[in-house]
């Protein structure tokens, strides 16, 4: 299901990369299987529970552009959730704030969308300075924390370096 929604998916994005004058997007492939498998075991085997099948970046100057981009997805999709891990409100469904602090100083919006053929997505709302971040070490230490135990102490001595990565 995902193989066919990923043409309209990504036109979608084009779109309101367009309309909001965002600079750019990363359209990623289909999410590897091996990823897949993984967050089948993380979500009990709850296949409706893979989020991220389908996945991209919409890319702004600033987060000073969230709400715009927000609207527009608002406008062209059926969101499911927003994870807000910026430090800049916005208004939206179901909103979830989420300190920067807590992954490492990261900082994005998640938006989760259902497909109309019923496909869960991921789109992600970030700035050029947190996709350096993200490229340099940042996704390899968010990787390494995941599979520690949270609150562990070597999870917090991972997110501890990630702070020195984004800040």
């Amino acid at each position: 299901m995902a193989k066919q929604a990923k043409a309209t998916y990504d036109q979608m994005i084009l779109n309101i990369v367009n309309k909001t004058d965002s600079i750019g997007q990363m359209l990623a492939p289909i999410k590897g299987i091996k990823r897949a498998a993984e967050k089948l075991v993380e979500e009990k085997f709850e296949v409706n529970n893979i989020k991220d099948l389908l996945r991209s970046t919409i890319v702004v100057t600033d987060y000073s552009q969230l709400q715009d981009v927000v609207n527009a997805i608002n406008q062209n999709f059926n969101i499911l959730r927003i994870k807000n891990r910026s430090e800049n409100p916005i208004v939206g469904p179901n909103v979830q704030t989420e300190p920067r602090k807590k992954f490492g100083g990261y900082s994005d919006v998640m938006i989760n969308i259902r497909m109309p053929n019923g496909i869960i997505a991921e789109i992600q709302i970030n700035s050029p300075v947190m996709l350096a971040a993200k490229a340099e070490q940042g996704h390899k230490l968010s990787e390494a924390a995941r599979e520690q135990p949270e609150g562990s102490e070597l999870y917090r001595t991972i997110y501890e370096a990630m702070e020195d990565i984004v800040t």
